[in-house]
């Protein structure tokens, strides 16, 4: 062989030993795709679950608290007892939904009423 084919050989070589290095490192790249893709799906599951069981607290400490203020007794209220009922809205605001009253806006406010309202219903 001639020096020149010795040359064409080599590099031949060196192309297809780049071509393989650079195969495995796509391999390795799209492992790592597929781990980052799991970790994240795993990460949106865990989230999603977590704001359930969040859900889930927030209700059941509604019904401990609705349970607590009316020692028992129970009367169903409308969104008209807005004033009548404004002292126990209040502590249900800060207690279930832990904001204040005064930070409210009067449309916000009008809002969460409602919500107390069914979830003092629902009792």
């Amino acid at each position: 062989d001639s020096e020149e084919d010795k040359k064409e050989k080599k590099s031949r070589k060196d192309r297809s030993e780049k071509k393989e290095k650079k195969k495995d490192k796509d391999k390795k790249h799209k492992s790592d795709r597929k781990e980052e893709k799991k970790r994240k799906k795993e990460e949106k599951r865990k989230k999603k679950e977590d704001k359930k069981l969040k859900k889930e607290k927030l209700l059941q400490d509604a019904a401990a608290f609705m349970e607590k203020v009316t020692e028992g007794k129970f009367e169903e209220i409308s969104e008209d007892d807005y004033f009548v009922r404004n002292s126990e809205f209040r502590v249900w605001l800060k207690e279930v939904k832990n904001t204040f009253f005064d930070e409210l806006s009067a449309d916000d406010a009008r809002g969460l009423f409602s919500t107390f309202v069914l979830q003092w219903n629902s009792k």
